[in-house]
């Protein structure tokens, strides 16, 4: 299991019963979590001579994809979060944990857009690309 924790932002997708501005917490597997490493860089190729890179840093992230779900309420939960940390907000997950027995959690931003995919009649799933904070 993984557990997404972030505040809620009243973007138009709230779910019922819940406020703006209060923390909470979902619970999903995850099918796939993968390190990623993205170079910031700068690159000047001559016509003749060697290439030059000036290397600005190495941005940290993840990529994940979540189990598919047909429960609407974990469902509605993560449109929730995705549309609430849309303009870059802080968020955590804790990929290899779970609400009752949390792991190691990290602090990260969404970096793009996130993906809903059916995945069967009423199930989906969701992508996405984080940067660490």
């Amino acid at each position: 299991m993984a557990v997404f924790t972030y505040i809620a932002k009243d973007r138009g997708s709230l779910v019922v019963g819940h406020s703006e501005d209060t923390e909470y917490s979902i619970e999903i597997g995850l099918s796939q979590w993968e390190s990623t490493k993205d170079k910031n860089e700068a690159v000047t190729r001559p016509i003749d001579g060697p290439k030059f890179t000036v290397l600005h840093g190495i941005e940290r992230g993840f990529s994940f994809k979540t189990v598919s779900t047909e429960d609407q309420a974990v469902i509605d939960g993560l449109i929730e979060m995705f549309d609430s940390v849309a303009a870059g907000e802080e968020f955590s997950i804790d990929p290899y944990g779970s609400i009752a027995v949390p792991d190691e959690s990290f602090d990260v931003s969404t970096d793009g857009n996130y993906r809903q995919t059916r995945e069967f009649q009423v199930e989906f799933s969701f992508s996405a690309k984080v940067d660490l904070v």
